[in-house]
């Protein structure tokens, strides 16, 4: 058969045009992506729209031990501190940043790029949280503070006795030999700087979130109580704080507590006998004791406050939950909470829920 015809030579020439545009285009397309990579993921979230940058023009992030890298690509996104998770988390991954991230809170200005972004996070950082359990006293914060290594035993006591603390909280707290802010404290996680932490720092937050939390209208429905003051009723607030668990029995026992006072009744709350008690446990010496805090035998509130109550605990002592009952317990077991309209009702609950 017939060959076909031979392919006509290619120029030289021709074939050095192509690889030319070859290489125009392969840097077309390198700019562009560096352009992306630089101008948009890398480089900061653009500083003049104001609706991705944070008022006080930083931002808060808590990053906790063995987070991992998506979740905190995750938060930097949320906080519009980078344009892209997928570009910190290849980053952090390529630059090996990813292993030395560090836990603790982190205050970030705006606007950062990425590269900055992870040079602060694998920074020890300057601040750190503490969180203060609701119902805890004022001694039980002291002995906290004290095992995370930020006082010497005693310094948040003494500072909350003497420290010069200009604040209106103090303006409910009727006046005393020795001041005591029991109740007043607000109990929450708060961000602190090690390296300038004082209890007197910390004692001021905690009365300005207690003025922040308060519900604005605190004294009209105070108006319904048989004690309209503040201190009362954050007294009574912090009784129900240490003695039930849900929002429910709170205002039930709320309820329950208020009438009790209403009738010339004893409160007889164990929670307040426990307030001078280290071991949290009630003998019967204590139970016949002439503590002002054994409102088993005394009539009234004790003198203080028990505890540093949480909102719902406030919320309760505001609006309590009228009922028929007179009495109340907590099971051993399950913590569940049984009423009882009598004595003998009550009598009986504790033979089948107590012993």
């Amino acid at each position: 058969g017939r060959r076909p015809p031979p392919r006509p030579s290619q120029n030289p020439k021709d074939k050095s045009a192509k690889s030319y545009k070859n290489v125009i285009y392969l840097a077309i397309i390198i700019f562009f992506f560096q352009f992306l990579y630089f101008g948009f993921w890398v480089n900061p979230v653009d500083p003049n729209n104001q609706e991705q940058i944070n008022p006080d023009n930083v931002v808060t992030i808590s990053i906790n031990p063995g987070e991992s890298l998506k979740n905190i690509a995750k938060m930097l996104k949320k906080e519009n501190v980078i344009n892209s998770k997928t570009l910190f988390v290849g980053f952090a991954k390529y630059t090996d940043q990813d292993t030395k991230i560090q836990s603790g809170v982190f205050t970030i200005p705006l606007p950062q790029n990425i590269q900055s972004t992870l040079g602060i996070i694998t920074t020890v950082p300057k601040e750190d949280k503490i969180t203060i359990p609701e119902g805890y006293k004022i001694r039980q914060i002291d002995q906290l503070l004290t095992d995370q290594g930020l006082i010497s035993q005693g310094d948040f006591i003494n500072c909350v006795q003497s420290c010069d603390l200009n604040h209106p909280v103090l303006g409910f707290i009727p006046n005393q030999s020795v001041r005591n802010l029991e109740g007043f404290l607000f109990p929450d996680t708060y961000f602190i700087s090690r390296a300038s932490f004082t209890p007197e720092s910390l004692i001021i937050k905690m009365m300005d979130n207690f003025m922040a939390k308060l519900p604005t209208d605190w004294q009209e429905k105070a108006e319904q109580l048989p004690l309209t003051d503040l201190y009362s009723i954050i007294n009574m607030a912090s009784i129900i704080e240490r003695e039930v668990l849900s929002q429910k029995d709170k205002q039930l026992v709320s309820g329950l507590l208020w009438k009790r006072y209403r009738s010339d009744w004893l409160i007889d709350a164990d929670a307040a006998l426990l307030y001078e008690k280290e071991d949290n446990k009630i003998t019967s010496a204590d139970l016949n004791s002439d503590s002002p805090y054994n409102i088993r035998r005394k009539k009234g509130l004790p003198p203080t406050p028990i505890s540093n109550p949480g909102i719902a605990s406030i919320q309760a002592a505001l609006t309590p939950i009228e009922s028929e009952y007179w009495f109340y317990l907590t099971t051993l077991d399950t913590g569940e909470v049984k009423y009882a309209e009598t004595y003998e009702q009550h009598n009986r609950n504790i033979d089948r829920y107590l012993r």
